[in-house]
């Protein structure tokens, strides 16, 4: 069952300003990942900052991938309780 316009609206008036805090925070987040990658240019050279910026990722994604699952776990839990 769906949500009415009317929930919908009520919604949309509860959290409009969410997007407010929540938008710089997550840019701040993502920067803060990838800052090194813009500092280390000024000491290496462009090939190298790749290969750094590549092990990064590929370290990042197993980590990335059990994150999602257990906070599915936590979040279904969660609802139950």
């Amino acid at each position: 069952r769906g949500a009415t316009q009317r929930q919908m609206r009520t919604m949309w008036r509860r959290y409009v300003h969410y997007p407010l805090y929540d938008v710089p925070a997550t840019f701040l987040s993502s920067f803060s990942l990838f800052a090194a990658n813009f500092f280390l240019f000024n000491l290496y050279s462009a090939r190298e900052v790749g290969f750094y910026a590549l092990a990064f990722r590929l370290a990042a994604l197993p980590m990335a991938l059990l994150a999602a699952s257990m906070s599915e776990v936590f979040f279904q839990k969660a609802a139950r309780s």
